[in-house]
């Protein structure tokens, strides 16, 4: 009985120390609850910092992700200029090119070879002229013993008229001779700057015609009316020492001698009267000439290109005399 209630007094004792240790172990456990609110506070304030300093950063800085998507994307391809558009370019350009040469430049090209052909007419025409006048005057003192020979003989026949001829391609004998020499250089020379060796004889002569049918014509008192054995030369040389120019008598007597040196050998100037298309009659220089067929024809220079070998029945004519004139 005694032990029991002695146990029973002990109980209160241990209960009351288990509960003081429970007391202990409850607030410890509260503190630790308490420090670990409060280091998860800390934490979390510290995670909150750094999240503003973060978003501080990235709303300062381009977003590292957007950039890493823009890198990432290959860069996008420029496009050429089609190959087709390059060639209708050029092709526009070399249109125009053609165009402005066409328009521009070839008129200027044949103007200048115009101007180019003036200059070599005018050229040779003074260098023909230099040569009769040299010839003239290498001839002018030989020629001052006999310069008063009456008309009803060989008037004006001179010195010059010695001499062995000149060279020409035509001739069956390679030679041509007026019976004055300084004529005779002076047919050469006119012949040789329009006719080659290349050429057709018939062609040939029919331009060296043309040289003497479009020279300008003039009227000279002291050519109007030839008379004398010698009137054929000594018009001849009239026209060509007067810069090739004159009147129908000295266009035809020029030509006579041109046709010789071009192989017509029976070419001759004569004087005559034309019946006219009004009535009447005209005197009138022409040249009488058996053409390469054998046909007997006559030339006009007075009719231009249309003047060349005519029949010989064209012209209702009267010869006139003038050797004895």
């Amino acid at each position: 009985m005694n032990a029991e209630v002695d146990n029973t007094q002990e109980r209160p004792a241990i209960n009351a120390t288990r509960r003081g240790r429970t007391a202990v172990r409850a607030e410890q456990s509260t503190s630790r609850g308490r420090s670990s609110n409060a280091r998860r506070s800390s934490s979390a304030s510290r995670a909150g910092a750094r999240s503003r300093q973060q978003g501080a950063r990235h709303a300062s800085q381009p977003s590292t992700s957007r950039r890493g998507s823009t890198s990432s994307q290959p860069p996008k391809r420029r496009r050429g200029v089609p190959v087709i558009v390059v060639i209708l370019l050029l092709a526009i350009a070399v249109a125009a090119s053609v165009f402005i040469t066409k328009s521009v430049l070839t008129p200027q090209i044949e103007e200048a070879h115009k101007e180019a052909e003036v200059a070599k007419s005018q050229v040779s025409t003074l260098t023909q002229q230099l040569s009769s006048a040299t010839a003239s005057q290498s001839s002018s003192s030989t020629n001052a013993s006999s310069s008063s020979e009456n008309k009803g003989g060989d008037a004006n026949k001179s010195e010059s008229a010695k001499g062995d001829g000149v060279d020409s391609p035509w001739t069956k004998s390679g030679k041509f001779t007026s019976g004055d020499a300084v004529l005779d250089s002076e047919v050469k020379a006119f012949c040789d700057s329009i006719a080659n060796t290349s050429m057709d004889r018939d062609a040939a002569v029919l331009e060296v015609y043309k040289g003497v049918a479009w020279s300008e014509y003039v009227e000279r008192d002291a050519a109007q009316h030839p008379s004398g054995k010698n009137w054929r030369t000594e018009f001849a040389r009239m026209y060509y020492e007067n810069g090739s120019s004159g009147n129908c008598y000295e266009f035809a007597a020029f030509l006579s001698y041109c046709m010789q040196y071009m192989g017509f050998d029976d070419a001759k100037a004569e004087g005559v009267l034309v019946q006219l298309q009004g009535g009447g009659w005209g005197d009138h220089g022409i040249v009488y000439v058996t053409s390469s067929d054998g046909t007997k024809c006559i030339c006009d220079t007075a009719r231009g290109t249309d003047g060349w070998m005519l029949p010989e029945a064209t012209y209702n004519v009267q010869m006139q005399d003038f050797e004895n004139a």
